[in-house]
Formats: structure tokens, C-alpha cells, sequence
């Protein structure tokens, strides 16, 4: 990549209340209040906890044939509080049962089995991914479908994720004309900058070197296989937490390179990557 180093792009992120202090100044009460007491051994545990135990093997054939291979084990769902981090909500697992709360107070129980247990200490409820306040990162962090993120390393990337349809940020305008043919459409923006425009892609230069990629198209793709058109669960699963930059037409996700002043924007809407940008200063 041929550009220079420049101050990264920042956006706001709001932070979390304090976990901890949340989860557990709500645990007092519901403990008092809790209609399910916590079982009394492991083997209770399995018995009360349906989401909790593991799928029971298959049988020997009775004909002296091997045993099928046995079922998978499914993750046990871990008592105590969870929370998402950047909220003030959390989440109380307690015997077969768990609830919501918030600094409102707490809402009804309702059974555990509606809750998906991605690993142990760390869930899924149909929305959103709830991680055991245990384990919360020192300096706090999101909770995503990969786990508990810490805050300093939220909004990262490395340098090999700054491109879009194989076109590198820094890379001449006869390069990208080499690789990708003719544009649909050639703008002179002014004595240094140009543009080009394919169906699906723009590409800006500054000084001849691509200063701004923009994809609304699956035909252009980050390295790491994300597109427009995917889900927002797929974007944090390849490139984790974001920052986020609410504005009024979309949320923009915002992932940052410590090597080169670089960003890649996400434009999201409804829960779906619409645009993908790379962003640079030149």
C-alpha cells in the first residue's frame, strides 16, 4: 500500500454502566425473591436443568451390533448473572429458570430451555449474546458471538482486511484499471483526485493512489469473505465488536488499523451490511 501514515478516524461509542455493580446489586434482591432454589448436588443440577445436561448416548443394538456413535454433548448453561456490556440490562440464569433486569428492576422467570448455551458462562436468547459477569474483561468489555471482547481491542483490524474486491487501499489508478477493465464511469473531482465508478464499486484516488473503495455489491468483498448483504451477526463473528456512529439514514461500524490510517465503515440498516467502505487519508 503506498500512503502515508495519518491520525485515525474516531467514532462515539457509548459505554457500558458499570457490570459488575449492576449484576450483582439486582442479584441481592432476586436471590430473596428467587421461586427456584439452586440445586443441592451436580446430579440434581442435570435433573432440574434440562438445557443443562448432556443428550443421553444411543443403545447397543440388541443383536450384539456396535453402538451408534453417540450423541453430541450439549454446553451446560452456568448459573449466576450475564450481561451484554454497553447497557445497563443483565441476565439471571437460576435453576430450570432465568430473567431479565435492568435498574427498573427485574421481569418474570421464564424456563430456561428458550435460552441457547454457546459455550459454558456464555449464551444466546434468540437476540442478543449474554456472557457470565464472572468473567468480564479487566476494563470491561461486549459480549459477542465470540465471547467476552475487551473494549481496547474493539474496533481492530489488521492491515491485510483493507481492501475490497481484491482492490488495496494505496493502489494506482492504472493498477485498478489493469485488474478490474474500463469503469462504467471516470470523474476528474479536481486536479489530484479522480474517481472511478463500476457497476457495484467506486473507487476515489487521491494523488493516485486509492484513498476511498466503497462495495454495495456481494461481487466485492472484504479478504475475510464479508459482503454487503450480511447479517450484522456475520460481520462481528469475522471482525468482532465495532465502533458504532449512529447517524440519521444508519448505523455506521467502524473498524480501525493501528498500522496504517485506514478505517472500514459498515453502513447498516436492519440488521444487514448494506455498503462496506475503506477509508483513508492519502
Amino acid at each position: 500500500m503506498k500512503f502515508d501514515l495519518f491520525g485515525r478516524r474516531f467514532s462515539t461509542l457509548l459505554l457500558p454502566t458499570a457490570i459488575a455493580i449492576a449484576a450483582y446489586g439486582c442479584g441481592n434482591s432476586a436471590t430473596a425473591e428467587s421461586p427456584t432454589s439452586p440445586p443441592a448436588s451436580s446430579a440434581a443440577t442435570s435433573d432440574a436443568t434440562p438445557a443443562e445436561a448432556a443428550e443421553s448416548p444411543a443403545q447397543p443394538e440388541s443383536n450384539g451390533n456396535p453402538a451408534p456413535e453417540q450423541a453430541t454433548v450439549r454446553p451446560r448453561i452456568t448459573e449466576g448473572y450475564y450481561a451484554m456490556g454497553g447497557t445497563g440490562q443483565g441476565l439471571e440464569v437460576r435453576g430450570n429458570q432465568y430473567r431479565y433486569y435492568d435498574e427498573g428492576g427485574e421481569q418474570e422467570w421464564r424456563p430456561i430451555r428458550e435460552l441457547t448455551a454457546i459455550n459454558p458462562g456464555h449464551l444466546f436468547d434468540g437476540e442478543n449474546y449474554w456472557c457470565h459477569s464472572d468473567s468480564v474483561p479487566e476494563g470491561g468489555g461486549l459480549c459477542t458471538a465470540n465471547g467476552w471482547q475487551a473494549y481496547s481491542s474493539i474496533g481492530k483490524i489488521s492491515s491485510a482486511e483493507l481492501s475490497l474486491g481484491g482492490v488495496e487501499a494505496g493502489a494506482a489508478e492504472a493498477e485498478v484499471i489493469g485488474q478490474l477493465g474500463e469503469p462504467d464511469q471516470f470523474e476528474q473531482v479536481s486536479p489530484f483526485s479522480t474517481k472511478l465508478t463500476y457497476r457495484g464499486l467506486s473507487v476515489s484516488f487521491f494523488e493516485d493512489a486509492a484513498a476511498t473503495i466503497r462495495s454495495v455489491s456481494p461481487n466485492y468483498c472484504t479478504p475475510s469473505g464479508l459482503c454487503p448483504g450480511a447479517t450484522v451477526a456475520e460481520a462481528e463473528r469475522l471482525y468482532g465488536a465495532p465502533l458504532v456512529e449512529p447517524r440519521s439514514d444508519a448505523d455506521y461500524w467502524q473498524y480501525t488499523n493501528t498500522d496504517a490510517a485506514c478505517t472500514m465503515e459498515l453502513e447498516v440498516t436492519n440488521e444487514t451490511v448494506g455498503a462496506i467502505a475503506i477509508l483513508c487519508q492519502i
